[in-house]
């Protein structure tokens, strides 16, 4: 028996999650097949209460490509789509997908995937990953930790496309269970020699796995010897491109700012369409006291756009601090500069206009030019959106009050706010 798609996941766990998961699957899926490697919390009694779902059980043998491919054996489809349980499907990507399991099966296919950070209405870091593909003979997951299907289809010469709509993932918001998650894997990673010498991805796994610990020496050198992997470039253009990034990165929390400049440098050689390396060069160039020179990369940064690669980009958080930062080091030059300094502000009020930090922003430009009324009451419009959401308005807010004796009565409704949101600064 042949169907038109099978929906696969893994779970362990989960039960605050697999709900959620499910109604998206049901919405693509014509078979639902879940492999549960141990669940204790409830999640497997909910998946048996599914009628509609296939529920496998397996013990955990620390490989995750064993754990789908488990899976993968029980699907019915001709086009396999998977899963994580933390996964949400919207309505555009649903629609795609259900147009997409009418093709003829014989390509791999891509998915924007977003991580959501905190419930962000935001878009958060995305990448690209293959997250549908054809049910054939030898093609299959590879991988103790950080599986991929790649390999396998490489061999089968197959092709793949990508499309821009996205699957929400929300896996990653708790910096904690973050760090857990490296831990569990870095054994699994460091067990597996073979593929960190000649897999340019699973390597950076391993550097990936020490940052999230705050490891970075041994992550700098984790991302260093990808460059060492025969043929790097050629298995792997997107990960191997990324690394002076990634090194630059480590040498940035090192606080080794010179050494950070030099990686940065070269990262942008790499990928001149990643912000990442513009906004990190022009912090350190900052911290450096080069602060013409990190105006000059400031621009270069925001004039990006948001690019698709199958690396993590961060241009969705990252774009609104560089415009604040950029236009904060503007005032600080003045002069000429306070036209950029407005024309940044501007637009990141336009592009974040329920943003405190935006008026904030503002308020500082309008001030450098002169217009202290002007700020004041941008000021206050900031407050009036979350009066605890920056300590720094409030502070600037109060000095420039401070200094009208004909705003004493405002500057008295004003500091009850201050004690009550920020007591230990306004004393």
């Amino acid at each position: 028996m042949t169907l038109p798609l099978t929906a696969l996941l893994i779970v362990r766990n989960e039960r605050e999650n697999i709900e959620q998961a499910l109604v998206s699957a049901r919405q693509i899926a014509d078979q639902i097949v879940i492999n549960d490697t141990g669940s204790t919390d409830g999640t497997l009694e909910f998946l048996r209460a599914q009628r509609d779902v296939l529920l496998l059980q397996n013990s955990w043998q620390d490989s995750f490509a064993r754990a789908r491919n488990q899976a993968l054996e029980q699907a019915l489809g001709q086009w396999i789509f998977w899963l994580d349980a933390d996964d949400r499907l919207p309505q555009e990507t649903i629609d795609l997908v259900n147009q997409l399991k009418t093709t003829t099966p014989d390509r791999l296919i891509g998915f924007e995937v977003v991580n959501r950070l905190r419930d962000s209405v935001e878009g958060g870091p995305r990448f690209l990953q293959i997250r549908m593909f054809p049910r054939l003979q030898g093609l299959c997951w590879e991988g103790t930790v950080h599986e991929q299907i790649e390999s396998s289809a490489q061999k089968l010469g197959l092709e793949s496309i990508h499309y821009t709509v996205c699957i929400e993932h929300h896996g990653y918001s708790n910096p904690e269970l973050n760090k857990k998650k490296a831990l569990r894997n870095l054994p699994l990673i460091l067990a597996d020699q073979e593929r960190l010498l000649s897999d340019p991805a699973f390597a950076a796994s391993l550097g990936d796995a020490y940052y999230i610990l705050e490891e970075w020496a041994r992550g700098i050198e984790s991302y260093e010897q990808i460059k060492y992997i025969p043929e790097g470039l050629k298995k792997n253009a997107d990960v191997y491109k990324e690394v002076p990034f990634w090194v630059g990165l480590g040498y940035f929390h090192l606080k080794d700012y010179k050494k950070a400049v030099l990686a940065f440098t070269a990262a942008i050689a790499e990928k001149p369409e990643k912000l990442e390396a513009y906004y990190h060069k022009a912090q350190c160039l900052e911290y450096l006291a080069q602060l013409e020179e990190a105006l000059v990369v400031w621009e270069k940064c925001l004039d990006l756009k948001r690019p698709l690669t199958g690396t993590l980009n961060r241009f969705d958080i990252l774009r609104p601090q560089a415009l604040r930062q950029a236009a904060l080091l503007a005032i600080r030059l003045s002069g000429p500069c306070l036209e950029k300094a407005a024309w940044w502000a501007e637009q990141l009020l336009k592009e974040q206009p329920l943003a405190v930090e935006a008026r904030h922003v503002m308020g500082k430009v309008q001030k450098a030019r002169g217009r202290n009324d002007l700020a004041i009451k941008t000021w206050i419009e900031g407050l009036g959106l979350n009066p605890g959401a920056s300590v720094e308005l409030l502070t600037d807010l109060l000095l420039e009050l401070a200094a009208r004796p004909d705003l004493e009565p405002l500057l008295r409704s004003v500091m009850p706010l201050a004690h009550k949101y920020f007591p230990d600064h306004f004393k």
